[in-house]
């Protein structure tokens, strides 16, 4: 018996002519995900490709995890700028609105908080942030090498 694909009404009048397997991740990513999606909500687990929806999901969390990373960088810029005495009109009303980001993805995703207490998590904001102060010609020089900010510095309001 023939599978019916369950996105295709007119699956089953369509030649065979090799259409009877599912779509693959490597050639067609979005309709590899429609059917995976489906094969889910129908609980035909037959129909998973385990190994890719494991990367899938997993790369969910690494998608979190840069945009957090993002977010406290621009956090640690606008830091160092003061640090460097280059502020900016408007960087505290900037500083606010970076940190209630930073907040507002904390409360959505709590397990991310982990990563503000990892040293080489942090020390990679900080470069990211050391550099984008760098292409504004900012004398980056003049900031130290290690993160001087911590948790506490990166989420406080003032």
């Amino acid at each position: 018996m023939t599978k019916r694909h369950p996105l295709d009404t007119d699956w089953d009048r369509m030649p065979d002519v090799g259409l009877e397997k599912w779509p693959d991740y490597d050639t067609d990513t979005a309709a590899w995900a429609e059917h995976q999606a489906a094969a889910l909500h129908g609980r035909r687990v037959d129909s998973l490709d385990w190994d890719h929806l494991a990367d899938e999901i997993l790369d969910v969390a690494r998608s979190e995890r840069r945009e957090l990373e993002y977010r406290v960088s621009a956090v640690l810029a606008t830091l160092a700028r003061q640090l460097l005495g280059a502020n900016a009109p408007g960087d505290a009303r900037l500083l606010c609105e970076q940190r209630a980001l930073v907040l507002m993805q904390l409360s959505s995703c709590p397990s991310l908080s982990r990563w503000l207490k990892e040293p080489t998590w942090l020390a990679r904001c900080w470069a990211e942030s050391v550099v984008s102060l760098g292409v504004l010609d900012l004398r980056v020089s003049d900031l130290p090498e290690e993160c001087p900010f911590g948790q506490n510095d990166l989420l406080q309001s003032e």
